[in-house]
């Protein structure tokens, strides 16, 4: 998970998930451009819906910074069975 600053104080977020599963891989790439609100970065798709408006099966995912972690939550819908990316990341 890469996060980099973007314009009107937006933030670029790109992901990448494979899973190998016995006949296939399942694979996740979440992307998008938000602004943080209130500590949070929550987005829907690629950032272009608002994260109360999503739908089912849309990839849904919420970030928050805790000290050095960045706590990551995601609804199990960025990519096939068994990508996710919810857990606690800290930077190299």
């Amino acid at each position: 998970m890469s996060i980099s600053r973007s314009d009107g104080g937006k933030l670029s977020i790109e992901g990448e998930h494979t899973y190998p599963a016995a006949q296939n891989v399942h694979s996740g790439v979440p992307g998008a451009e938000v602004e943080p609100q209130q500590g949070m970065i929550a987005f829907v798709e690629d950032g272009s819906i608002p994260f109360d408006n999503a739908e089912d099966g849309q990839c849904m995912v919420r970030m928050q910074r805790v000290g050095i972690w960045l706590l990551v939550e995601d609804n199990q819908q960025c990519g096939g069975s068994m990508v996710t990316f919810t857990g606690l990341y800290r930077r190299d």
